[in-house]
Order: C-alpha cells, then sequence, then structure tokens
C-alpha cells in the first residue's frame, strides 16, 4: 500500500473554499464588472489597463459592499455550520462583524457625503477591507468545517 499523500487542508475544505471563491466571491464581484464595462461604453476617461478597472469600480466604496457580504457570509457559517466552541464562534465574530460595520458606516458616509472625498483613501480602504474579508471568510468556511 503507497503511503498517504499529506494534503494542507483537511480532506473536502480544499473543494468548499474554491466553490466559495468561484460563486460567493465570484458572483459578488460581478457587478464590478458591469460598471467597468459600462464605463467603457460611455466613453468614460479611464487608466488604461488593471487601474482603469479599479478606478471604474472602487470609487464609490462599492467593494465595501462586497466586503460586508462576504463577512455577513463568514458571520452565518461561523453560527450555523461550526461545531465549534464558543472561542471560535466569538473570534470569528468579532473578526467579522466589526469590519462588516465599519464598512457599513463607511459607505454611508461615502454614498451621503455631499464634499468631495479623497478616492485614493477611499480605493485603500475598501482594498484592505475585500482583502480582509476574502481571508476571514475562507477562514470561517475553515473553521465551520473543523
Amino acid at each position: 500500500m503507497p503511503p498517504r499523500k499529506k494534503h494542507f487542508l483537511p480532506n473536502g475544505i480544499s473543494m468548499t473554499l474554491l466553490i466559495w471563491c468561484l460563486t460567493s466571491v465570484g458572483f459578488a464581484l460581478t457587478p464590478m464588472l458591469f460598471v467597468y464595462i459600462g464605463a467603457l461604453l460611455t466613453g468614460k476617461h479611464l487608466e488604461p489597463g488593471f487601474n482603469g478597472f479599479v478606478q471604474a469600480v472602487s470609487s464609490r466604496g462599492e467593494l465595501l459592499i462586497v466586503a460586508v457580504a462576504l463577512l455577513g457570509e463568514g458571520v452565518s457559517d461561523m453560527l450555523q455550520k461550526s461545531s465549534a466552541k464558543k472561542l471560535k464562534i466569538s473570534v470569528g465574530g468579532f473578526a467579522c462583524l466589526i469590519p462588516l460595520i465599519a464598512c457599513c458606516l463607511l459607505y454611508a458616509h461615502i454614498q451621503t457625503s455631499s464634499a468631495a472625498l479623497n478616492q485614493n483613501l477611499i480605493l485603500l480602504i475598501s482594498s484592505i477591507a475585500i482583502i480582509w474579508a476574502v481571508c476571514i471568510g475562507a477562514a470561517c468556511k475553515f473553521f465551520a468545517r473543523s
């Protein structure tokens, strides 16, 4: 009998994370693609390449909404599927809930502000939020399965 191959992740979690990335993350980002296509079709001046895409889809904090959706799903996974102890739920809850609330408040401020806001700062915060949401969302999927 050949030796068992050791996997970095437990059985099944790799497929769960892949499906999550393709569905939840992918579908959540799909409206951004249509915003970019719309910007191109209407002749909106955009920088070429990836910078133009980022400029078109995150200048009004749209990525914050995607982060909220992914963090909300992470909370749901931890509460519904986790056979974890209170520590996992509280860590997952705080790692998801506090940034989720912060993203909601920031998005509301961006949408209702009458003053000109620093687009680069919005982009930076949105980028940090989406990276955090993907990482924490994946961790919640992992902990919910373990």
